[in-house]
Order: C-alpha cells, then structure tokens, then sequence
C-alpha cells in the first residue's frame, strides 16, 4: 500500500504559518501564492493542502523576511 500523505485542512495551515486567520490562507490561495491540493465540492468546498506545498510556502515566507 503506497504511502499517502495526510493533507492539510485551512485551518492547520493557517495555525502553522504562524496562527494567520484562515481568510488569510484563502487569499494566499487566491493570489496564487499558495497551491491546494484539491479543493473539496460545493460553493463553499473546502482547500486541502500536501504538507510539501505548506513546507515549501513557509520556507518561501521566512527567506522573504530575512531578506
């Protein structure tokens, strides 16, 4: 069986980049900035996120800070 990796909730997200509020991770995704994984259906679906995009978008945050 392959190993599949847990995805993130907005929420998870939001608290791993430094306790942001969740609007502020949508806007993130809606800037382009940050890429879900899927995003779940209905109108109001929820953004799911690998782990490796959240890493890679933290490390992106931080060097922007101490540059």
């Amino acid at each position: 069986m392959p190993n599949i990796p847990q995805l993130m909730t907005t929420a998870e997200v939001a608290e791993q980049c430094g306790g942001v509020s969740v609007k502020t991770v949508i806007r993130w995704v809606e800037s382009g900035a940050l890429t879900p994984a899927q995003k779940l259906p209905g109108l109001r679906g929820a953004y799911m996120f690998h782990p490796r995009e959240v890493a890679r978008f933290k490390a992106m945050r931080e060097q922007r800070r101490t540059a």
